[in-house]
């Protein structure tokens, strides 16, 4: 799990979230890719860790959406815009309080 929110964390500091409309809302959202992090992908509780991490802070909103083919995987995040604020706020001060 530490690996997942130092992950988010660093997407969030680095501000590689991006803006995607969906469902006729705005949603920031991110694919961590198996390429990068095979690690991640290949660990069957990340998608519950992540969903842990929405539900301590009380983000209601997101969708979590998993893709594997032969040669690439995938877990891509989704969080409606104005409730990433709650786990922007939470990675932000996770990553300085490690620093």
């Amino acid at each position: 799990m530490n690996k997942i929110i130092d992950l988010l964390s660093e997407k969030v500091i680095n501000n590689e979230w991006k803006i995607y409309e969906f469902r006729g809302k705005d949603y920031q959202g991110i694919t961590i890719g198996s390429y990068q992090y095979n690690d991640i992908i290949n660990d069957f509780q990340s998608t519950g860790y992540i969903k842990m991490l929405m539900r301590n802070y009380f983000i209601k909103d997101y969708e979590i959406v998993e893709r594997h083919s032969n040669g690439v995987a995938g877990i891509s995040i989704y969080i409606e815009k104005e409730q990433f604020g709650k786990l922007e706020y939470f990675l932000k001060n996770i990553k300085s309080q490690k620093s």
